[in-house]
């Protein structure tokens, strides 16, 4: 069969043991043992960029992926994903760095030394709905740019922050030099391509059946897919920020 990739996104990773109240954890993060469901499903896991690798075999494999660059990522996620084997892309934010709680710039490198991809979110987070064309370039320019010094590597892959991912601002960043730039609808990846690519949440209310779903999703699942991914931007164009995570909230309390 052809290869396929199944990109996912996570937040912070947390462990039980250390949380004193659950106003600690929010929505996006995820536990370790739900961490471990998704190493221990029997696919192999890889970084975005290894879409491009001329050694892809036929293999279906999951493109594991962080955002903002939580501390989690070089205590709990990197000693994990060494053990396996696996590779993981690490999205980060500038602005960011160094801040409680998120990494600084030597942990970023020493995920860059252990072979982790490292990758942009943009400098300062922000909606890109909301940005001009000036501003835009500026949070694409500057955060490769800046972490492209501070690491030594190219950077090849951009997610979008919140999901919201502009067309008009994706010639943009493959222009800025991006080879890969990622949203937050959901789908499979069959290769490389120009347009903006699909990536699967796995957030902190989802139980380890549901995160096994996810990782190899049923036509049903799929079915379910395109429909969330033509009605969620309607949404979340309609409703404000603060509306829409309440409602997503709601609706995903126990659901897939």
């Amino acid at each position: 069969m052809a290869i396929h990739y199944n990109a996912l996104v996570l937040h912070k990773i947390f462990s039980k043991e250390n949380i004193v109240s659950e106003k600690e954890v929010s929505f996006e993060d995820i536990s370790i043992e739900a961490f471990k469901t998704i190493l221990n499903n029997g696919q192999h896991c890889t970084s975005i960029s290894s879409i491009h690798s001329a050694n892809q075999g036929t293999m279906s494999k999951i493109m594991l992926s962080f955002d903002d660059g939580h501390k989690s990522d070089i205590s709990i996620a990197l000693p994990m994903l060494k053990k396996k084997g696996f590779k993981a892309t690490f999205f980060i934010v500038p602005s960011f760095v160094g801040k409680q709680g998120f990494l600084d710039w030597d942990d970023i490198r020493a995920l860059s030394s252990e072979g982790m991809e490292i990758g942009s979110h943009s400098m300062t987070h922000p909606n890109f709905r909301s940005l001009n064309y000036t501003d835009a370039r500026e949070e694409l320019y500057e955060s490769k740019k800046i972490i492209e010094s501070k690491t030594n590597t190219t950077i090849n892959s951009f997610a979008f922050p919140f999901g919201y991912a502009p067309q008009r601002f994706t010639a943009l960043a493959q222009d800025l030099g991006y080879k890969n730039i990622m949203g937050s609808h959901h789908g499979l990846i069959s290769g490389p391509s120009s347009q903006i690519l699909p990536r699967n949440s796995v957030h902190g209310r989802m139980s380890n059946k549901q995160i096994k779903n996810l990782l190899s999703p049923s036509q049903a699942i799929k079915l379910y897919w395109f429909f969330e991914n033509t009605t969620k931007p309607i949404v979340k164009k309609v409703l404000p920020k603060s509306i829409y995570f309440r409602v997503r909230y709601f609706l995903t309390n126990g659901n897939s």
